[in-house]
């Protein structure tokens, strides 16, 4: 196990399955994991220290001062020039000891969404290890049943 924080992070990001990039205020791309070089066909190397944020997503604006995060549907376009359909996630945070916010977003292809939010649901309402219904989803299933008389 690595015994760097930073590299930790790092790990986990590289890991994970969602496309996550970080950027600057500018739009300046600081990281991006492999899923997110999958999803806009750009190489690392060539989004790292680019202003290509707002070629890639069009139409995107950063959270500004007061707001915290932004949700939004937008096009991804690829590098072979294809419109792809996203959820694009950008959450501003101030690192400790940085003087700048940096941005961390994630990009989901839109018929992901559906997905997601099932599985979303059955993880919520289902055992992790029997994946029998748990007490929350018999605790629905009750209300309902009583609502109905």
């Amino acid at each position: 196990m690595p015994d760097s924080p930073s590299l930790l992070h790092t790990d986990i990001v590289d890991s994970l399955p969602q496309a996550v990039f970080v950027c600057d205020g500018a739009g300046v791309y600081l990281r991006a994991n492999p899923a997110y070089e999958r999803l806009t066909g750009f190489a690392h190397a060539a989004l790292l220290g680019q202003p290509m944020l707002a070629r890639i997503h069009d139409g995107v604006s950063l959270p500004s001062v007061g707001d915290a995060t932004s949700c939004s549907s937008a096009i991804c376009r690829h590098r072979d020039g294809r419109a792809l359909h996203v959820q694009l996630s950008l959450t501003r945070c101030l690192p400790p000891g940085a003087e700048a916010p940096v941005y961390i977003g994630t990009a989901m292809p839109e018929p992901a969404r559906d997905t997601a939010a099932g599985l979303g649901w059955h993880q919520g309402f289902h055992d992790a290890w029997t994946q029998l219904p748990n007490a929350p989803w018999l605790g629905v299933r009750t209300a309902l049943k009583l609502q109905r008389g």
